[in-house]
């Protein structure tokens, strides 16, 4: 759950430091034994008990740190059992000397209201979370404004690309390479790798070339480098090499359960998607233009691997030659026209990105290296 996981909130402190920050005051930790949700007692409870409890004999009020674990149901539940738990807390920490205030429940059955009786209906023209993001996006981004004349466009530049690498969470990592196949198909030479980046990723990648390549293209698509077989033939044909990457969340690099929850983990943790693919993305790109001694081109098909391909030649201004973007984003405010999910683009939703940089600025951090972009990007290359 997003509240649960604030933005960078895990990389400050988790929940046993909050559980600990409690201290002296009362404190009720209730689990179920079986819960059939999440946060079961055994797994839950003692990593919170064993921060806060010294903190508590500190403070001198170890009574004060109270747990609870449930038996009757034990499953995900609020019942009596743990209701009645609740009140012996109100009892002995607010009405110590009140006889006539008791643990016990007291009848309400009569007192639930249906349904129907609770619905009260809200305005035709309530705002949603929707709503109120189309709104406050009117405004950004912030300092929208790009200078035309070459040495301010520099200097612009130079100022913004540290600012994209605080948003994103960029990392300059490194590549070391491992082949694990080779074959000749047809005229083309094929060469399997995995690239362990940073010393903490492994993604894959296949490398393809005919004879004397003018050139490297990298490839990534929104559908995995499986679903780039076309495009791969017509590059291959124009004389080019091509390395089809899977980055982080893509193709053999796809989260199969739980996307969404695990983007929120790792943005809670201080990383961002976005900023994970992208510094993935420079890396390989370094690592060819080293191999090869010529930056390469990037093609990316989609509009999620478009905007990793853009951040990460705004923030790699020289291992990226050119970048060839096939139905792109024409802005970062079509995540919330289009009501999109963090479960359909992890990526899109980073942080404090629309704040300070829409498409068009993050373009101009790629300048004056070309972008070639629209539905039809690969044709010349196709042609050639």
């Amino acid at each position: 759950d997003s509240e649960q996981n604030a933005v960078d909130l895990a990389a400050v402190l988790d929940y046993s430091q909050m559980t600990a920050l409690l201290a002296p005051r009362a404190a009720l930790l209730t689990y179920n034994f079986r819960d059939n949700c999440c946060f079961k007692a055994d797994h839950a409870l003692p990593a919170l008990v064993g921060a806060a409890e010294p903190i508590y004999r500190l403070y001198g009020k170890p009574e004060r740190l109270r747990t609870h674990v449930n038996h009757d149901p034990g499953n995900h539940n609020y019942g009596l059992d743990n209701r009645q738990q609740f009140y012996a807390m109100l009892k002995d920490f607010f009405f110590p000397g009140r006889a006539d205030v008791t643990a016990t429940e007291i009848p309400s059955e009569k007192e639930v209201k249906t349904a129907d009786e609770l619905r009260v209906g809200v305005p035709a023209d309530n705002a949603n979370f929707n709503l109120l993001a189309r709104r406050l996006a009117v405004s950004l981004p912030r300092d929208a404004a790009v200078p035309s004349a070459p040495a301010e466009l520099a200097a612009w530049q130079g100022q913004r690309r540290p600012l994209l690498q605080e948003i994103v969470h960029a990392h300059d990592w490194d590549v070391a390479d491992m082949a694990v196949e080779a074959e000749k198909v047809g005229p083309w030479n094929e060469v399997g790798y995995w690239l362990r980046i940073g010393g903490l990723w492994t993604v894959s990648a296949v490398e393809l070339a005919p004879p004397n390549p003018k050139g490297t293209f990298i490839l990534l698509a929104d559908g995995g480098r499986t679903k780039t077989a076309e495009v791969v033939s017509g590059l291959l044909k124009g004389g080019h090499r091509v390395v089809a990457v899977d980055l982080f969340y893509f193709g053999e690099s796809k989260i199969r359960l739980h996307p969404d929850l695990f983007a929120i983990a790792v943005s809670s943790v201080g990383e961002r998607p976005l900023g994970i693919q992208s510094s993935q993305l420079a890396a390989v790109a370094r690592w060819v233009n080293k191999k090869y001694g010529a930056p390469p081109q990037v093609g990316a098909l989609g509009p999620r691997s478009s905007l990793i391909a853009t951040v990460a030649a705004g923030l790699e201004p020289t291992a990226i030659a050119e970048l060839v973007l096939h139905e792109p984003l024409g802005s970062l405010k079509e995540v919330i026209e289009h009501d999109m999910s963090l479960e359909q683009a992890p990526e899109l939703f980073c942080f404090g990105l629309l704040e300070r940089f829409d498409v068009p600025q993050l373009y101009e951090l790629v300048s004056p290296r070309p972008i070639r972009r629209g539905g039809n990007s690969f044709n010349f290359y196709l042609a050639h």
